[in-house]
């Protein structure tokens, strides 16, 4: 079996969908999603999020770092991540850790995506973003990174993440735009 057989591209995208749904159920079901998309949460359990900090700074580090990649390549918004990043580590190391995590999430989904579902991505974004082509292959670089700075002209951040595959961006542009 290759990575092209339709077989094994099928069973890796239902594998894909199921964690998705799986880690989604368990998360949704202890978190409601308001609180994670609110400042006040995080306010009203900053003492025992401090406290954890203070006591684990590596674990916790290690394991948002983890949970960052995981849940950007599950097609997380990030919105969540970036407000707990910044509550919890700081302004300058929450950025750091956040863009160096979120940046391995949107790679590897980009990765994912390129490999196993180009044709269903293509299938379904080509006739809406036809128009970017052309720029894309005068500078696909210089091109991304505009599309990343203007939020993807109010695309959602999961699918910012897997719409370069209409323009077979390479993975180096990609990460450096990202």
């Amino acid at each position: 079996m290759n990575l092209t057989s339709k077989n094994l591209k099928l069973m890796l995208g239902t594998f894909y969908l199921v964690a998705l749904f799986i880690v989604l159920y368990f998360l949704f079901s202890i978190v409601d999603i308001k609180d994670l998309t609110n400042y006040d949460f995080f306010r009203s359990n900053k003492d025992i999020i401090i406290k954890y900090k203070n006591e684990n700074f590596i674990l916790l580090t290690i394991s948002y770092f983890i949970f960052s990649v995981i849940w950007v390549l599950l097609l997380g918004f990030a919105g969540p991540l970036l407000l707990f990043a910044g509550f919890v580590f700081g302004k300058w190391f929450g950025i750091a850790i956040s863009l160096i995590a979120t940046t391995i999430g949107a790679t590897l989904l980009y990765l994912l995506a390129k490999v196993f579902f180009s044709e269903i991505i293509k299938e379904k974004f080509t006739n809406k973003f036809y128009k970017f082509n052309n720029f894309f292959k005068k500078n696909e670089l210089f091109y991304f990174i505009i599309f990343r700075f203007v939020g993807g002209g109010g695309i959602p951040y999961g699918i910012q993440n897997v719409l370069p595959v209409l323009f077979n961006i390479s993975t180096k542009n990609y990460m450096i735009g990202t």
